[in-house]
């Protein structure tokens, strides 16, 4: 009888061992507000905890290309924009980018830039796009 009681205290404990966490946290803005003139400039900041090695993953809901390259749209019209990402990754956009588990604790910063200058012919409205970011863990 004692042993199947060791044998299911040691399985149990095994499985505790191997439990990880990863989560995203203290996020600086969670809504960003590009101004009406070229070149405005809007930023947010988080961090991701992770006690094992996992890969991010940055997109968007209007990404052209992986450089970040994107736009703002009304529905109708368009306003480019130009994403960057800064951390411990490099500036790549829609590919999941490997992070060991070394780096628990890791800030990244997504900044986001208008490039096109809206002129008295740009439609009146809310221009949006949404940023995505996925842990794979």
């Amino acid at each position: 009888m004692k042993k199947i009681i060791m044998v299911i205290l040691l399985y149990a404990n095994c499985a505790l061992a191997y439990a990880g966490q990863c989560y995203l946290n203290a996020i600086s803005e969670p809504v960003m507000h590009l101004a009406d003139y070229y070149h405005s400039f809007a930023a947010t900041s988080f961090k991701v905890f992770c006690d094992q090695s996992y890969a991010i993953k940055f997109s968007s809901q209007n990404l052209r290309s992986s450089d970040g390259s994107s736009y703002v749209s009304n529905g109708t019209y368009r306003l480019k924009t130009r994403m960057n990402i800064s951390g411990p990754v490099r500036n790549q956009w829609n590919v999941p980018l490997s992070q060991s588990g070394n780096s628990k604790d890791s800030k990244y910063v997504i900044a986001v830039r208008l490039e096109e200058q809206p002129s008295i012919r740009t439609p009146v409205g809310i221009y949006s796009d949404v940023i995505y970011v996925n842990l794979l863990f």
